[in-house]
């Protein structure tokens, strides 16, 4: 029985998706931002306050703490006069009662998971942002490219679909998803 476990304990620490700890301070830097950037944000505030969901599978509960924590240090008074709500959630919570918010931001999970939230999102018409730039391609609005320069990657497609209108400001500097 204590070796079952071992071998349990083992396959979910290796089984646990790594998140780069710059690539998420960038990612926290930049997500409020571009939550200023959708025309009807006010609309979407909860107690006048910016809520960002961080989704994730159990196994990424760290990564998703460690953005939260990011956030929190980097706008510890909000951003242009509107404080931040950060909350964590499994997908698996999050499908069987699912929280509003203002952006959801999306961490790596099956694809079929992906689709279900991003379904979600465009019936509210809240901002679907993926860590990863794949998930674009299932319907989440914005992701970032990250190399030499850090461009924000949008799917105006999906973004249509949800009924949300982005800043001319943020689209002059952005790859548009085909």
């Amino acid at each position: 029985m204590r070796r079952w476990w071992m071998v349990f304990a083992l396959f979910v620490t290796l089984s646990a998706q790594s998140y780069n700890e710059n690539i998420l301070k960038i990612e926290a830097n930049i997500i409020p931002r571009i939550v200023l950037m959708d025309y009807k944000f006010t609309d979407k505030l909860h107690d006048k306050h910016i809520r960002v969901l961080l989704l994730h599978n159990g196994m990424d509960a760290i990564s998703a703490l460690k953005m939260q924590n990011i956030m929190e240090e980097k706008y510890p008074d909000g951003i242009k006069g509107y404080a931040l709500d950060i909350r964590l959630q499994t997908y698996d919570a999050f499908l069987a009662h699912p929280q509003p918010a203002t952006v959801y931001y999306l961490m790596d999970t099956h694809t079929s998971t992906i689709k279900d939230v991003v379904a979600i999102a465009r019936k509210q018409g809240v901002l679907t942002f993926s860590h990863d730039t794949k998930n674009l391609a299932l319907g989440a609005n914005v992701s970032l490219k990250i190399d030499k320069k850090i461009i924000p990657y949008i799917n105006v497609t999906s973004l249509k679909e949800s009924g949300i209108s982005l800043r001319p400001a943020l689209l002059s500097i952005s790859e548009i998803y085909q």
